[in-house]
């Protein structure tokens, strides 16, 4: 761990030093390559450290890379579609504390288990159905207890 956050460091000051933007983008895709091999080991406690992260995430396409996380995150979001439960939420919440870039790249994984989960159909011995609406944008007109509302 403590090599893994010196060579980072060590990253940094080159980053600063860089005086070649093209230079600065190949140290940044580097320092993202080592967090994203070694994510248990880097420390995001630098703020210098957390912007680039960010800065060169969205400038090149990483959400295909392996992560020692990606195993987790993959078991507990498989967990998650087939019986939700507060754990799973919870553990995922503590993923998304310590590694929000990790956990962004599985944004469109968690997407299909909402978008899912709202598609249910009849619930078993009720006559109550969930309906798939349309977004216009434009808040809906509830009748509550005799009181028009807009949600």
């Amino acid at each position: 761990k403590r090599q893994t956050n010196h060579l980072i460091n060590i990253l940094l000051i080159k980053v600063e030093e860089a005086k070649h933007s093209g230079l600065r983008m190949l140290m940044g895709e580097a320092i993202l390559r080592v967090y994203s091999y070694f994510p248990l080991y880097v420390s995001l406690g630098n703020p210098k450290l957390r912007k680039l992260l960010v800065d060169t995430s969205m400038s090149i396409d990483w959400r295909r890379w392996r992560t020692p996380i990606d195993d987790i995150l993959n078991d507990m979001l498989g967990g998650l579609k087939l019986s939700p439960s507060q754990r799973l939420v919870q553990g995922l919440v503590e993923i998304s504390k310590g590694h929000p870039l990790i956990l962004l790249r599985k944004l469109d994984v968690m997407a299909d288990i909402l978008e899912s989960d709202a598609l249910a159909g009849h619930a078993k011995g009720t006559s109550r159905v969930r309906i798939q609406a349309e977004n216009t944008g434009l808040p809906i007109v509830a009748h509550y207890k005799g009181e028009e509302r807009k949600i």
